[in-house]
Parts: C-alpha cells; structure tokens; sequence
C-alpha cells in the first residue's frame, strides 16, 4: 500500500489480510476501487477472483483490480466472463510502474 501513497486522486482507506476482511472493509469504507492479489487467505488460491464475483454483485459500482504473478487465461476468463466493467487484471511485474496501477484504478 506504500507504494500508493503520495499518488495524487488515491486515498488508501485500509488493508485486508484475508476475504473475509476484505468483505467486511468494503462494508464499511465504501472504497471506490479494491486492488486485490489474486491468491490470498485463508486458502491461497482464487480468493481475489471470487472477491471480484462478490463486488459484481453486492457492491457493483466498486471497481477491483486484481494482481496476479503469472498470465493465466481461467483466471482472466472468469473475471471478466461476465463482464469488463468496473474490472482490470494486472500482472504483478505491472506494479512496480506505479503510473500503470494509478492508470488501472483511474479507469475503473
């Protein structure tokens, strides 16, 4: 989250260490866009994807950006399956350009 800070148009409003936090942060913050890792807490695997399904439906005008190591088209595919708006997939190696991140969260 450092890495936003100090980025004119981005306020950071908290950080999540599993979805389940994340769940109820957006509950309570109201954040317009949510910057997830695809795999996090507590299994590792697609909670950043099903993150992303969940705002689609309970918070639809948050946007998410979802961080990912490595390209993988299931992943894409079900993120954007139903739907671009509001979504962005980014590859890890993309946030150390801190601009395309900003310009990532600006377009959602």
């Amino acid at each position: 989250m450092r890495l936003l800070d100090g980025i004119e148009g981005i306020e950071v409003v908290g950080g999540c260490a599993d979805l389940p936090q994340l769940e109820a942060a957006v509950g309570r913050e109201r954040p317009g866009v949510v910057l997830t890792d695809i795999r996090m807490p507590p299994t590792g695997t697609d909670e950043g994807i099903r993150a992303a399904a969940w705002l689609h439906d309970q918070h639809p005008t948050v946007g998410v950006v979802v961080l990912s190591q490595h390209v993988n088209p299931e992943y894409a595919v079900r993120l954007l399956g139903t739907g671009t708006g509001r979504r962005a997939y980014l590859l890890k190696e993309r946030v150390s350009d801190v601009g395309e991140l900003a310009t990532a969260s600006w377009a959602l």
